[in-house]
């Protein structure tokens, strides 16, 4: 069995990602995102964070304590592989997981994390589209035209990862960026097959999303508010800079401002636009 867990921020990718790691033969189609697996991750990080008051009583030391909560989770790997008759592989988004990869790649030893990255710029402009989304729904706006507050919550998907210590990932976290992916979709896949060690020799950037509204999982299910008109269709690069005609130069630079690890990392502000 493969696992792969796909992590990042929000519109930063990762369902694109996720329909190409699932048009692997042996994986399961691409269904919606994993709630269950992030409460079993935060049982284990709860349990830990208060080990002396409770966690001692529970379990006989931190080990045994790691062995349970390891053993929960693959008994639960194991069962959504059965859920899904011929699949081997698990492929796993979900944004808010990202959050918990450090502790996940502690304790399986076995799992590859692929994290995408975007510019945040084109990240908080996507944000505000589905704020609108959420406002007409009657839902509340969760994503104001606060540049401050969108640019420190892309920071704060990816800050636990620059904090953890690289021994951790021993080699297992692989970053791509969201420019790359859709300039030369046929190219990231192959260093993403290399790295995960499935078959990705069949992606075909212009066909359609494999699993996406075939009758196995209904395409509407998969991103309620967050669905992506891009979603489903030929890959496209033309998101890419979309920042432009929506921000000002202020709000631009503030986003930047915000997410200083990530602007590093990928030079964004240099406008190139991550090429």
């Amino acid at each position: 069995m493969s696992i792969v867990f796909i992590g990042g921020t929000h519109r930063s990718g990762t369902t694109l990602m996720r329909s190409i790691l699932c048009g692997a033969p042996g994986s399961h189609p691409a269904i919606p995102e994993d709630r269950y697996l992030r409460f079993l991750a935060m049982a284990y990080e709860d349990s830990l964070r208060w080990w002396d008051r409770h966690g001692r009583h529970q379990f006989h030391d931190t080990e045994d304590l790691a062995r349970f909560s390891e053993n929960q989770i693959r008994q639960y790997l194991d069962h959504l592989l059965e859920r899904w008759p011929g699949s081997h592989h698990v492929i796993i988004k979900q944004p808010e997981l990202t959050f918990h990869f450090p502790t996940l790649a502690r304790l399986l030893n076995d799992a590859r994390f692929v994290v995408l990255a975007r510019d945040p710029r084109d990240i908080a402009v996507s944000l505000l589209a589905i704020g609108r989304k959420l406002d007409k729904a009657g839902m509340g706006n969760a994503y104001p035209r606060d540049m401050e507050l969108l640019g420190k919550r892309i920071e704060q998907s990816y800050a636990i990862l620059f904090r953890a210590k690289r021994q951790i990932w021993n080699g297992r976290l692989a970053w791509i960026q969201y420019e790359r992916l859709v300039r030369d979709p046929v190219g990231v896949a192959q260093q993403v097959a290399g790295f995960t060690g499935l078959d990705l020799s069949g992606y075909d950037p212009e066909g359609a999303w494999p699993g996406w509204d075939d009758g196995r999982v209904e395409a509407n299910k998969l991103g309620g508010n967050y669905v992506s008109d891009l979603w489903g269709k030929a890959v496209t690069d033309e998101r890419i800079g979309g920042w432009r005609k929506v921000l000002t130069e202020d709000e631009a630079e503030t986003v930047l401002k915000m997410c200083p690890n990530i602007t590093r990392m990928f030079g964004y502000g240099k406008e190139n636009d991550g090429s």
